[in-house]
């Protein structure tokens, strides 16, 4: 039997974590010891380990996120959701990557230093976000939406993100987007 030794630094760092607050720390202020703050970064000797190795297990692949991969999961959508749902799902993805590089070089460069491209890729980007991932739980439509309407909206949104639009400035990219981010938000009710 062979031990992960990731696992077990972690789970002797998670140990140590909760002796320093729960033993060494309560005695040291109890009896006004000067141990040079040792006790006050039980907290910090524990966090920065387990943070550690959390990235690490979401970085070998440990994510839910990747179910799409899943043959049995792709038969599922195709059959009781649609038949182009796990590619509507890829393309929006892709649009939110790509939006997300576009801002980064828009926030590097400035705005009027881009292609006009950078701006229309980010603001489709910042629909998908605002108009479909993006979800109100204290409204009573959008706390929960029935596949038919995701559908529907998934649909919609990719219609308007695969658009071609003429724009003469960024300003007039983030104007009509905003505009349609609030449209289609008020759709949602």
């Amino acid at each position: 039997m062979q031990i992960n030794k990731k696992i077990v630094i972690l789970s002797v760092s998670f140990l140590y974590g909760i002796c320093v607050n729960l033993i060494y720390r309560p005695f040291v202020y109890q009896n006004h010891l000067n141990d040079f703050g040792i006790a006050d970064i039980g907290n910090n000797l524990t966090f920065i380990p387990v943070i550690y190795f959390t990235s690490y297990f979401l970085k070998k692949g440990y994510s839910y996120s990747k179910y799409l991969e899943y043959e049995g999961v792709q038969e599922y959508m195709k059959e009781h959701i649609a038949k182009n749902w796990i590619d509507n799902v890829l393309k929006a993805k892709n649009f939110i990557l790509r939006g997300k590089e576009a801002y980064e070089q828009i926030n590097i460069l400035g705005d009027d230093s881009v292609p006009i491209q950078y701006h229309d890729r980010y603001w489709k980007s910042e629909v998908i976000d605002f108009a479909f991932l993006q979800q109100d739980a204290f409204d009573k439509i959008d706390c929960y939406s029935p596949i038919e309407r995701q559908k529907y909206m998934m649909e919609f949104i990719l219609d308007i993100c695969n658009a071609q639009f003429d724009f003469k400035g960024f300003e007039e990219v983030q104007h009509f987007f905003k505009n349609v981010i609030n449209l289609l938000k008020q759709m949602k009710k």
